[in-house]
């Protein structure tokens, strides 16, 4: 951080943030403390905070709005700077893959069904983001990536495979949802 700005930016004056991200930072102060920790350091603030906290201000924030524009206010002067590998990439483009990323983090989390995901895309989404800070962050994650491997195919039937002929049981399938698969992705299909 340079030296004229606090590590603690969150409580400079200047800087403005939504009630979503304020309730974020506050909430995770408030974690902290009840964890035992009575004055939490900037740098504790930071890693107790949740991924959606980091989305959201890649977001644009009130766009024109001279104080809570997320554009000029933070990812200008601050954020950016945490990817310095972005190259022509805009703001919005990487706030849609870091979005991306946290709806399907937040569905595998919640236990909901992921089929219907664009896991290709999601996972292309990861390696990105890992680029867009160091290459070598890419680079692990393709060489210790396991996902397409482990994935089934659609020409095997999933999701909804049924038990084997050999089975004594009766067919199962998988029931299906009361909204299409596609559509609880929303702007995530390719």
């Amino acid at each position: 951080m340079r030296r004229d700005r606090r590590d603690d930016w969150w409580e400079e004056p200047h800087v403005r943030l939504l009630d979503r991200e304020r309730f974020a930072i506050s909430d995770t102060i408030a974690k902290l403390r009840r964890r035992g920790i009575d004055e939490p350091t900037p740098g504790q603030v930071v890693a107790a905070t949740s991924f959606g906290l980091w989305v959201g201000l890649t977001d644009a924030g009130l766009p024109r709005d001279p104080l809570l524009s997320y554009e000029t206010a933070l990812w200008q002067p601050r954020i950016q700077r945490a990817f310095p590998h972005l190259g022509h990439v805009r703001r919005k483009e990487l706030h849609r893959k870091l979005d991306g990323v946290r709806i399907f983090r937040n569905r595998l989390a919640h236990h909901e069904p992921v089929y219907a995901a664009p896991i290709t895309r999601i996972l292309a989404d990861m390696i990105d983001i890992a680029g867009y800070v160091h290459p070598d962050a890419a680079a692990l994650i393709v060489g210790a990536g396991r996902v397409e491997s482990s994935r089934p195919s659609r020409a095997c039937g999933w999701p909804s495979a049924r038990v084997s002929a050999a089975s004594d049981r009766a067919p199962v399938t998988v029931p299906r949802q009361r909204r299409s698969p596609r559509a609880r992705w929303g702007t995530m299909d390719p």
